[in-house]
């Protein structure tokens, strides 16, 4: 999950950079949001044979230049939206790659704890009470963090404690 974390981090600050909004956080698991809305998506396909770590794809879409949106999501923006200017691609994938390597070092040197500590921090919702959905049931929980394994930690209104992993628990919007 450190991996995927790095990735959503570098991600973060990426489109924080060239929005130049702070407000821009991470939808666990795999979402990048500014306010209520949609800036991009992180997919992560890791390859495990037996107890090796064989190899990771990693795919990041990220709203850019785009200006109209004919797709049924429910909320999405772009960058452009947020700064009324073009971007050149091809500098922001550099900018990109550089951010990027920031994180992954902090991994490569076992530095788990910034890692995650930062992951948390930019987590959209993170301690505020939130409307969720898992299977049937609608509920609101307060967002504590995730687990070694990625699954989100949340806090139900009995202050029980409930894990859920990826696609197993919907976050609502108002």
């Amino acid at each position: 999950f450190f991996l995927n974390q790095v990735v959503a981090l570098a991600t973060r600050d990426f489109c924080s950079s060239i929005a130049q909004n702070p407000h821009i956080n991470i939808k666990w698991p795999n979402d990048i949001y500014v306010d209520n809305k949609k800036l991009g998506g992180i997919l992560i396909e890791n390859r495990i044979l037996g107890n090796t770590f064989e190899s990771c794809i990693v795919g990041i879409g990220i709203n850019i230049n785009q200006k109209i949106f004919t797709s049924d999501a429910p909320n999405p923006i772009s960058i452009f939206h947020l700064t009324q200017k073009e971007a050149r691609l091809k500098p922001l994938l550099i900018q990109y790659g550089k951010i990027f390597f920031l994180w992954y070092d902090l991994l490569k040197k076992r530095e788990f704890s910034a890692i995650e500590s930062a992951y948390k921090k930019n987590l959209l919702g993170i301690n505020q009470q939130r409307k969720f959905r898992a299977g049937n049931e609608n509920f609101s929980a307060t967002i504590i963090g995730t687990d070694p394994f990625g699954r989100l930690i949340l806090k139900d209104e009995s202050q029980n404690l409930r894990l859920f992993g990826f696609k197993e628990v919907t976050f609502l919007f108002d």
